[in-house]
């Protein structure tokens, strides 16, 4: 998917009802409701950021009932969005790196969205999320 190009983003109320609706159908089934979320995969999180922070902020606090201990961000890495993800929300969501590979060239290879920060940088910016 790294390579299939960008139509669009998700809207923070797009985000919202796709939980809601998870939640709806898990009661349906009589199954336990929705506890973890991961924010991941056909687009980068990082990306939409706005959205994202503004989904993440209000699922603690209405009827989701999803605690942001629960909540996770995969990234394969956003030059700066990291870090301001950590002093945005510094008891916020756990963060999943998608390396997708041990070197930079393979990476930039596999994802090209990849070139905007190296390896280094971005094991700087993780270590930045981990102190906030």
């Amino acid at each position: 998917t790294g390579k299939m190009g960008e139509l669009r983003n998700l809207t923070a109320h797009e985000i919202l009802s796709q939980v809601w609706l998870a939640q709806r159908q898990c009661r349906c089934l009589g199954w336990p409701r929705v506890r973890n979320l991961v924010f991941m995969g056909m687009g980068e999180p990082l990306d939409n950021y706005e959205n994202v922070m503004a989904a993440v902020k209000v699922m603690p606090e209405h009827a989701f009932g999803v605690a942001l201990k629960n909540v996770t961000i995969s990234t394969v890495g956003v030059p700066g969005r990291i870090r301001a993800l950590g002093h945005e929300i510094p008891a916020g969501p756990n963060l999943a790196l998608s390396l997708h590979a041990p070197t930079q060239d393979l990476r930039i290879e596999l994802v090209p969205t990849a070139r905007g920060l190296v390896l280094e940088d971005l094991m700087r910016e993780v270590d930045d999320y981990g102190e906030v």
